[in-house]
């Protein structure tokens, strides 16, 4: 193999179908490789680089001062091209499978309190068939804790008002039920004697949440739906739909939910990735703490 970035962008570009973008980035970040590699040992053949050499590049991305997530982001197109080189027999081994990789930063996700969850949705004064769905979706998102797509999703058979449960499919189509809540409820019901005043069906099969034409809404309408809300009502950055089921979670375990019982609302695999609300849990926690008991601060 004489050119191996090369091909390595042919296998990007025609088997794997990535975006221009995408693969600019992975050959950007073998580019710098091949340039340290010359300046450090005067050959930038990168057939030849093993652990040792992938070691030193990682110390002199940390002397570089870059973020860790953009020294995780290098390794890791690093370790994609080594990966296709072994497998079109160019190397034997992987020089970056032996390297420990900066463990990736966490960032506690945001969420919105009480009080300013419920001003949000109070906010949305309802008086046409558009502003009473945008308040049916801020209910029901904060009231089920459901992800954007298993919104979109939902079809009118799919809400149960008189066990006051709802239907949804999540990752992998695996369903689940979600207790409604009265507020959501109220909402939907709200939303549905709009749609039916405009002759849209609320029965059966149909979608609950539509555009202005009747079509099902897309999961981008969703969130230009809740940006545009949640610009104008919170100061809040990196807001989202994702944001309001952030903000579901949180609020659970802050009033004494059990964390395996979050972990089925929320549709999680595991309970490992529902655990990082109880961070948020915590922080609460030693916030009331500090601010209430008096053991809890000093005087200055």
């Amino acid at each position: 193999m004489l050119r191996p970035a090369a091909e390595f962008r042919k296998f990007l570009e025609i088997q794997k179908n990535y975006s221009i973008h995408t693969v600019k980035a992975y050959m950007d970040d073998i580019d710098d490789f091949s340039e340290f590699l010359k300046a450090a040992s005067g050959s930038a053949d990168l057939l030849k680089a093993d652990h040792y050499k992938v070691r030193r590049y990682l110390a002199e991305l940390v002397k570089r001062g870059l973020e860790k997530t953009t020294i995780l982001r290098r390794l890791s197109a690093l370790r994609a091209f080594y990966r296709f080189l072994i497998r079109e027999g160019a190397v034997l081994a992987n020089p970056v499978n032996s390297v420990i990789s900066p463990k990736k930063p966490k960032h506690l996700p945001q969420f919105f309190n009480v009080e300013e969850i419920a001003g949000i949705i109070e906010a949305i004064e309802v008086i046409d068939l558009k502003s009473a769905r945008n308040k049916a979706i801020f209910e029901l998102f904060y009231s089920t804790g459901m992800r954007i797509s298993e919104l979109t999703g939902l079809r009118h058979d799919n809400i149960d008002f008189i066990s006051e449960t709802v239907k949804v499919f999540g990752k992998g189509s695996k369903e689940r039920i979600i207790p409604l809540g009265s507020f959501a409820g109220r909402s939907l019901k709200e939303y549905y004697r709009y749609k039916e005043e405009a002759g849209m069906t609320c029965r059966g099969n149909n979608w609950i949440f539509v555009n202005l034409r009747g079509g099902k809404i897309t999961a981008r309408g969703v969130r230009l739906i809740v940006d545009r809300h949640l610009a104008v009502l919170s100061k809040k950055t990196g807001k989202s739909p994702h944001t309001l089921r952030h903000t579901f979670a949180t609020h659970l375990l802050n009033g004494g939910a059990d964390l395996k019982i979050v972990q089925e609302l929320l549709g999680h695999v595991s309970l490992s990735t529902t655990q990082i609300y109880t961070h948020l849990s915590t922080a609460r926690l030693k916030e009331v703490y500090g601010r209430t008991h008096p053991a809890g601060k000093e005087d200055v």
